[in-house]
């Protein structure tokens, strides 16, 4: 019987809400940095041309689309662009989480008859060579090593990435007869 793993709906969630609170801060940071900053620096100098005549201040912020209320202080060249380089940091790294989250949502790890797929490729289970469970208790997750067309290889099972991966570790462990031994050579994933 296949089984299959797709994108866990915890992990859509934690780095979904880390993708939006990325783009949000990139739009609210550029637009002050952008717009708001330099058109309160604009109001700020036109009541600074006009704040020793009295009763000129209302009159020209109200032809001007202003508040009348007295502009407090004037926005820095630095404070402006920290505004600007934080919203393009921001807007850079909800970009990369948003291609990342879409690669993930192509991405599934299967068990079936034929082998293990993954990455676009199945892998014979006599291919496999051992299955590395060290870190499946703490972590929930497994790397099965393999040995394609005389390529070596590896395929991560993240139970907390991929819903259902403890299901196809059962289905490559019983094809497999458990693979042997776990490796010694990949404990840094």
């Amino acid at each position: 019987m296949p089984t299959s793993s797709g994108l866990s709906n915890a992990w859509l969630m934690r780095f979904g809400l880390m993708t939006v609170m990325m783009v949000v801060g990139a739009a609210w940071f550029s637009y002050d940095g952008w717009m708001s900053y330099p058109a309160e620096n604009e109001r700020w100098q036109a009541y600074e041309d006009v704040k020793d005549d009295p009763g000129a201040w209302e009159p020209l912020a109200q032809e001007k689309g202003w508040p009348t209320a007295i502009p407090k202080t004037r926005h820095t060249e630095e404070s402006i662009m920290t505004q600007q380089g934080i919203g393009l940091v921001c807007g850079v790294i909800g970009l990369g989480l948003l291609i990342w989250i879409g690669i993930g949502m192509k991405n599934k790890v299967a068990a079936d008859e034929q082998g293990i797929r993954a990455c676009g490729q199945t892998i014979p289970y006599a291919s496999v060579k051992n299955i590395d469970k060290s870190r499946w208790d703490s972590k929930g997750i497994a790397v099965v090593h393999y040995e394609h067309e005389g390529k070596p290889g590896k395929v991560t099972i993240d139970d907390y990435k991929y819903q259902g991966g403890e299901a196809v570790l059962n289905t490559i462990e019983q094809k497999t007869g458990g693979a042997g031994e776990p490796a010694d050579n990949d404990n840094s994933q």
